[in-house]
Order: C-alpha cells, then structure tokens, then sequence
C-alpha cells in the first residue's frame, strides 16, 4: 500500500471512530473557558467571557501561540491504537454536533467552538466544513484561529466570518485577517482581505498577501502608529512591501508614500540602502528646481563586529542662473554649483573587548572645480573599570563648502568640534587628560583647548587633618584669526606706485596653571593656590600706550607680536563661624594683591621681557547672613502674609599698598590716574527678599493645611561702597564715587505668574573702575524675559475649563523635586541643537541624514503640552575712545564683496546665524590699551513649541526672530 492511501485510510479511521464516540456517548461536547481549556460535559456549548479569542477589529495584536485554545476529549484505547500506528498522520476534530456526508466524504462540525487538528496545525471556529478527499477546511464563526506551531516566527492567524483554509498545501483565504511575524522586531499584520501562505520560500517562512492592510510594530492595544496600506506582501524573516500607504499617528494620517519595501530577514547582512529623493527629482515643477538625490549605495555586513557602507549624494548644477558666474563668482552656476559627494563610514563594535567606534570619510565635487573633504572619528574603550579612552575627531578641509552644502539643519549651524579625553584613577589620585578641536563653518579659524590635563585628588583626612590637593593645566590657541586683529587685510605699495593688498590672519595661545592645596584643620580652612599664564598674541595688534617722551598723551603702536606672562599666588584664611542659626559671623583673613585686577608676577612686551612684581596687603573681613522676616494679616482669599529678608553682608579693611612704576607700565596702566594701590574700607550687601502669601484652608480640612504662593522674588547681586575711595575722589574732584562693583544685577519671580522670569543687568562706570577718571554713569546691558507654559500652568487649565477640554494636571510644588525636575527638562531642551550638532561629527551617516531629537516626549513620563517664549536684549556701552573696532557681520565679510553681491550676502548671512566669540573670550585680553571689539545691539524673539501627538510621539516647531535686523 502506497503512503497516500494509507494516510487517506488512517484519516477515513480516525475520522469514522470519532463520529462514532460522538454520536454514540456525546462526551465530545464542552465549552471554552477562561484560559483557552476545554471543558467535556455540559451542553449548549458558549464562549464564556474571558475566551481565547478576540475579535479582529479590537486591534492588530493578535493571539500568541503559548495560549491554550481548546483541549480535546481523551481518546479511548481504539482511538490510541489507530493514532500510534506508525507511516500514518492523523485528523482529530471535535465538536458539540458532527455530521459526515459519507458519499462526498464532507464532514461538518457544529459547536462553540468546533475544531479540527491535523499533526500540529488546528483550526477552530464556531462551523467548520472538512472534506476529506480536498484536504479543503471552511471554517466559520465570528472569531476564527488558525495556529500551525510549526512555523516558529508567526504567532495564530485570527479571521473574522469565514476562513478557507488547505491543509495540505497550508494556504488559507479570509475578508478579515490578523497576525504577528518575527522579524528583529515583532510586526503586526491586519488585512481587510487577505491570503496567509505556510510556505512559499521553501525555509518555512509564513507569509501573507493583503488588501486594506494595516502593519505596526507597536504592541500596544492601540497602537500610537501604523502604515494602513491598499496591497502588501509579507514575509516573514524575508520582506515586506506595501504599495499606496498612509502613515498614520494615532487615527491621524500624517504622510503619504508610494510604496514601502523593508527586509525582514534578521540579523545583519549586506544589501543596498534604501535612496532618499522625493517627487520633484523626477517631475521637476521649476526650471531653477535642483534636483537631489542621497544615500544611493551599498552596506557591507563583514563580520559580526564590524561593517561598511559607501554611497554617494548627488544634487544638480543645471539652471538658476546659468551665465552669471562673473556676477556671482560661482563659474556660472547662480551661487549653486551643485556637487557629488562620495561617503565612506566604517563601524565597529567589540562588547567582550569593551571597544566601539566608527570611521567615517566624505568628498564633495563641486561644478565649479572646489573640493572639500570630512573625516570623522568616534573612539570608545574601557580599559579597566577606572581607565576610559573617548574619542571624537573631527575635520573638515573647507568649511564653507562643507556649510553650503549640508541638508542637515543642525550640522549646517552648528560648529565642527573634535574632542578626546582619557581618565583613570590610582588611588585617591584621579588623572583626567584630553582636548578639543573646533572649526567655524564658513571662517577659516581653529580654535584648540589641547592639552588639558586636570590631576585631582579624594580628600586626604588623618584625624582632624584634611588635605584636597588638585594640579591642572590648560593650553588654549587661537590659529588663522580674522576678527581678532586690527585689520584683515594689508596693504603694501609696490615699486611702480600701485598698492596691493593681502589676507592678513591672527593667533593667540595662552597656557594656564594652576595649584590647589586648601588645607582644613578642624573648624579652621586654610586656602592656598598658585597660578601662573604665558599668554601670546600674533599678527597685527594696536596697542595705545603712553608716550615715553610726553607723559601727558597716549601715541598707538602696531606690534606684529605681543605677549604677557603672569604668576600668582593667594592664602586665605576662614575662621570658625559664630552665633551660627542667627547671624552667622564668619571672619576671614586673606593676603589678596593690591591692584586686584591683575596678577602678583607680570612680563609683557611694555616691560621688555622681565619680570616684575606689585604688592601684597592683608585682607581683614567679617561677613552675616542672618534671615529677617515678619508676619502679616491676610485679606480675602489670604490668610497670612510673610516677608522675609536675607541680606549678606560683609566688611573688609586692607592697608595702603604700593604698586611700582615698571609694573605700572607692564600692564600699562598711568600712574597719575591709579587708585588700586589706595587703603580699602569696604562694605558690600547682598540682598534676596521673598513676599508669601498663605491662602485660606478649606472648610472641611484643618486650618494649617492652607497652600502657600510666592507672590514675588527678588535677588540682587552684591553691591560694594568703599570709604576711603569716596572720600579721596571727593577731595581730589574726580568723578566716581565710591562703588566699587562695575555690574549690577536683577532677578524676579511670582507664582503668580508661572514660569515667567525676569532678569537685568547694567555696567555701571563708564571706563576703568580703577582708575580716576572712571564716569558713574549706568548703562542697561542685557534684559531677559522668558515665559513658559505647560499642562500645570493655571492659565492652561482655566481655558481648558472653558472650553471643555479636560487637561491632565500633576501638581509640583516650585521648590520641589518635581518642580526642578521640569526645570531642567526646560533647561535640556533649549541646549538640544548645540549638544547634537556636537555629536553629528564632520562626516557619516548622523551628519548627511541624522534629525532632531525632540526632548521630553508627551508620554506618561513626558510633560505633555509645552511653550516658551523668550525676550533678550543685549547692547554693548559705547566706548569712549579710538582703539574699538565694531564686530559687525558687515565688516567682518566685507572682502567678501570681490567675489559678488551673492558671496557677501551669503557671508553676512552666515555670521548672523552663527556669530563669532568676542576675540580673547577664550584667552583673556594680552594688554591693556589693545583693540576693544564692540558688537551691535541684538534683540530675539525665540518661540519653543511641544505637544503630544500620542502618548509615544511628540511634535516641536521653535523659531527665533530678530527685532533688529526684522529677520
């Protein structure tokens, strides 16, 4: 007997002995309860409420395999022999009423649920009809499970109203279809219509052709986002492809794609990347459209830790003003040659070695012959659990090309850093040593902070003796500066009477360090420190200085080199406090330098080399910090009103100092005018109020448990009055007074106002505070309004109210932990442009395609709806003097205008979005009387929008406008 008829005659058994048991002793009959089991016995067989099936449009999750469906009646010793036969497979079915057509060999099966199982595939429905001789199941019901174990990444297929399914050829057909596939990640499938397939591949790969599909990898009941496609295909551990998909967020359809082809097969393996280009590449609407096409390439999957890919970014030269090159300075191309860019990035990843990195190269082609290239290298190991090596290099060979043609808005603003830093420990001994490297995109300059090493040390405590030693040193430089100096540009006159011009560019290096040895012997603090800077400056520097010959008036010098060495050395002293919970009296005892704005060694170009020294004077100090505060008769809704008050303040006395000529002249400074060496009676105050209101308790709870508001804030910075500088200004007739601070500070706040903050600044002298000739005169320099609303702001929760809309509020008081949590989520949110351009790198895949990552998402742990807007103000006082160049982004591309109209605009245009430090910023001034840079007033306006979509996507538009510029 062949192997077909004996299966056919094992099945005809099979099916004939169970028909017999049914309709003989009706033990077949049962019910499914809670858990998928089946339970013999009991007629009028239903689903009880917690089935094991679920209708399909509750969601696209479907079963899981690992629940139990039904459970078969035991069969009796003649069902046991015929299925222990060996060469034969069996059919079981089992149901509440079977009835079998012996001519057509069709078997119908009634009950809640009927079920058939061949080998390890079952079917289960409410009606299901087997035929035998086709090996054809119809099953029907409202919810229909089919589950075959023996495809490991397909969980059970769930079908609404009729599934046909061929046992033999493990294909099935339903109007509403929905199951899960393995893949890396989990995808769920739902279909209108839809055909599953056992296998097709021939690897055992369930796959499964749809209309009206629905695909998501989110396992959520509803999930936050799908892709609801017209046809698909889907295989599992193979491919997926959708034609005529919506992407939709929620029930929100958000983008339209022609088709999506992803591969499903898992792990890593080499294939094309997927190219990014849009519609108008193939039907461009615009003569001066440039069309655009990125990442056509391949990957390479080498070895388990490491892998490549290479492509090639290409955007069109053709149109826009063609012809106008001479206008331009683009060869004829309108400004935009458009270029080829070849992309080579190379990664590795090595856990059990702690190792991981990429490298990644990048070359632009531009039409017009210009050439830039990007190297960027990423580089981390753990040596130990207390050695680390990070590494983030970066370089660009032209950075203005490398801006004009980047897509990426947060590469395109942001600067090009390099960084590498190495850290371990021995002991209490920590050793910290690293560096970075930043190019300006579109500027020639290089800014380097290389070496930095930092040597710090746990505290070293014997007894009541503590020791906290720290050693550091930092190399800071300046190289191919153009703001930086007097003039950019050098003219020469040649032999013949001409005068020609050349770029003339800038470098400043400073090397810093210093020592820290504070000392602490039981409630007495002894701080000593030692520090030193050798600071140089090339290219051409005007320095006013005063004339050698003419003491009464200043002459400038262009030096081509100039520079100034410093070394100091401090000791103070902090007493143990006093009356401490009162007035909290602390004395000190400092030796501090009499002319305190430069240090106790000095060398520089005015001193020819050497080095000479001022004075040091003691200090004598006594500071308070009480707190004051009264209680106040509430009104209306107040209950009680409390002001408090915690000033600061401090007295200090020093003696006379002397400062000799030749320092004065190092650091050229006039003798005639310098007050620093003058005895000091100074008292300084610092003062922060705070007004609080107590709101009345309601009635049903206790009189103390009334909310407290801070109706409004107050901090002021410190303000200074020195006696004996007044009284001398005075008698002598000079302008000033007697305050020694040359800033001031404000700073207010109100619950009343949530999340609203003001702050403001003023410079108060006009010229230097120590010397004579110094102008009390007051000057605003900044003010910062900032206000920010979110789904806890009171404002937000009454429109809610009156408009209906219920708002989800978690209340945080201001000081608590919660509160300053949102805080700085506000704070890490306005930083998420500058940290992510940092981390794109030069070159790779982040830098050409990388997005923005939107921080604090609307989910649970997200703070939902969120806005600020921000008012800043800055103005520099206009300077008093002849030796001040305007940092103005005009100036600073005015040679620019050799290349065109277009260049120079795109050059201001530039620098306005990315404006350079004020020169030295990083370094210091070299020497008084060299050039002061002043920059043009700016006032922003910056709008900062975040909103859930769903509880797992959020949405952010920010936007900044320039009042000044009207930009």
């Amino acid at each position: 007997m062949g192997r077909a008829a004996r299966w056919r005659t094992i099945a005809r058994s099979v099916v004939m002995g169970i028909t017999c048991v049914a309709l003989s002793s009706g033990v077949a009959r049962g019910q499914l309860i809670p858990g998928g089991i089946m339970r013999p016995g009991g007629g009028g067989a239903r689903p009880s409420g917690g089935g094991g099936t679920r209708a399909p449009g509750d969601s696209v999750k479907p079963l899981h395999k690992e629940q139990k469906l039904i459970d078969f009646v035991p069969p009796d010793s003649t069902m046991r022999a015929l299925l222990a036969r060996e060469g034969y497979r069996s059919v079981v079915y089992q149901g509440d009423k079977v009835r079998f057509e012996a001519r057509e060999r069709q078997l119908r099966l009634t009950g809640a649920p009927a079920a058939v199982k061949r080998d390890e595939t079952m079917l289960v429905g409410t009606t299901i009809d087997f035929n035998d001789s086709t090996q054809l199941i119809v099953a029907r019901g409202d919810t229909v499970v089919l589950r075959d174990p023996t495809q490991p990444d397909g969980d059970d297929v769930v079908a609404t109203g009729e599934l046909r399914y061929d046992l033999q050829q493990k294909r099935g057909v339903s109007r509403a279809l929905k199951t899960s596939f393995a893949s890396g990640e989990r995808w769920f499938v739902q279909a209108g219509q839809g055909a599953m397939l056992g296998d097709t591949t021939g690897v055992g790969a369930p796959t499964m052709v749809m209309k009206r599909g629905v695909v998501t990898s989110c396992d959520l009941e509803a999930p936050h986002y799908s892709f609801e496609a017209a046809e698909g295909k889907v295989v599992s551990r193979s491919i997926m492809l959708l034609r005529n998909v919506k992407l939709r967020i929620g029930e929100v359809p958000v983008l339209w794609f022609p088709f999506i082809f992803q591969d499903m097969r898992p792990g890593r393996r080499s294939g094309f990347l997927p190219p990014l280009f849009g519609v108008g590449e193939l039907l461009r609407n615009s003569p001066t459209y440039r069309r655009e096409v990125r990442n056509i390439g391949y990957f390479f999957a080498l070895s388990e830790y490491t892998d490549m890919e290479v492509s090639v970014d290409w955007r069109s030269g053709a149109g826009a003003g063609r012809g106008q090159g001479q206008t331009f300075g683009f060869g004829g191309f309108g400004g935009d040659p458009g270029f080829t860019r070849y992309n080579t990035e190379f990664r590795y990843r090595w856990l059990d070695r702690f190792v991981a990195g990429r490298l990644a190269y990048s070359r632009d082609n531009q039409r017009d012959g210009r050439l830039n290239q990007s190297v960027s290298w990423n580089h981390s190991q753990d040596f130990s659990k207390t050695t680390r090596l990070t590494t983030n290099l970066n370089w660009t060979q032209n950075t203005q090309i490398q801006r004009q043609n980047q897509l990426n808005p947060i590469a395109a603003l942001g600067t090009i850093v390099s960084q590498a830093n190495f850290q371990t420990a021995r002991g209490p001994v920590s050793l910290n040593l690293g560096g970075s490297r930043r190019q300006y995109p579109g500027r020639p300059q290089v800014d380097f902070d290389f070496p930095s090493v930092n040597l710090t040390s746990r505290t070293i405590a014997k007894g009541w003796f503590e020791w906290t030693p720290s050693l550091n040193y930092a190399a800071t430089s300046t190289r191919d500066d153009e703001q930086g100096i007097g003039s950019s540009v050098a003219y020469l006159l040649r032999p013949d009477g001409t005068i020609d011009s050349t770029r003339v560019r800038g470098g400043k290096r400073a090397d810093n360090y210093t020592f820290n040895t504070p000392f602490k012997i039981g409630d007495f603090q002894l701080q000593l420190a030692v520090n030193g800077q050798n600071t140089i400056e090339t290219g051409p520097r005007p320095v006013v200085i005063q004339d050698p010959i003419d003491p009464a008036r200043d002459v400038t010098r262009v030096y081509n080199r100039v520079f100034q060495s410093r070394a100091d050395w401090t000791v103070s002293f902090n007493l143990p406090r006093f009356f401490q919970g009162t007035w909290n009296l602390s004395p000190n005892l400092t030796f501090a330098n009499t002319d305190g704005s430069n240090p106790f060694f000095v060398r520089s170009i005015l001193s020819d080399g050497a080095w000479v020294a001022q004075s040091k004077r003691p200090s004598l100090g006594l500071s308070a910090a009480p707190t004051l505060y009264g209680l106040f008769r509430g009104f209306g809704p107040v209950a009680r009103l409390r002001h408090s008050i915690n000033p600061s303040f401090a007295y200090n006395w020093s003696p006379a100092g002397t400062v000799s000529d030749r320092f004065l002249r190092a650091t050229n400074n006039r003798k005639s005018t310098f007050i620093g060496a003058l005895p000091r009676s100074v008292v300084s105050m610092t003062l922060a109020q705070n007004i609080e209101a107590k709101l009345r308790a309601p009635q049903d709870s206790a009189p103390d448990q009334g909310r407290k508001i801070r109706l409004l804030s107050l901090n002021a910075s410190s303000l200074s009055w020195d006696f004996i500088r007044a009284d001398t200004l005075r008698r002598a007739g000079k302008n000033g007074n007697g305050l020694v601070e040359n800033n001031f500070s404000l700073a207010a706040r109100s619950d009343l106002l949530p999340g609203l903050d003001f702050n403001t600044s003023w410079e108060l002298y006009q010229g230097n505070p120590i010397s004579d000739t110094a102008v009390f005169r007051p000057f605003r320099t900044n003010t910062a309004v900032t206000f920010a609303l979110d789904g806890n702001s009171r404002i937000i929760q009454l429109l809610g109210r009156l408009l209906g809309v219920g708002i989800s509020q978690r209340t945080a008081a201001p000081d608590s932990a919660e509160g300053g949590r949102r805080s700085r989520e506000r704070s890490a949110g306005d930083q998420v442009f500058d940290d992510q351009a940092q981390q794109l790198g030069a070159a790779g895949r982040g830098a050409r395609l990388g997005g923005l990552m939107i921080p604090g998402g609307g989910g649970a742990g997200g703070q939902g709806f969120r806005a600020n807007l921000s008012f800043n103000s800055n103005r520099v006082r206009p300077i008093v003097g002849g030796n001040v160049l305007l940092n103005d982004p005009a100036r600073i591309c005015e040679q620019q205008r050799v290349f065109g109209q277009f260049a120079f605009d795109q050059c201001v245009l530039q620098a306005q979005l990315n404006p350079p430090a004020p020169p030295g910023a990083g370094i210091g001034s070299v020497i008084a009387g060299s050039p002061i840079f002043q920059s043009p007033p700016t006032e922003t306006m910056q709008g900062n929008l975040s909103f859930p979509v769903t509880q797992n996507w959020s949405a952010q538009w920010s936007t900044t406008y320039d009042l000044v510029r009207s930009q």
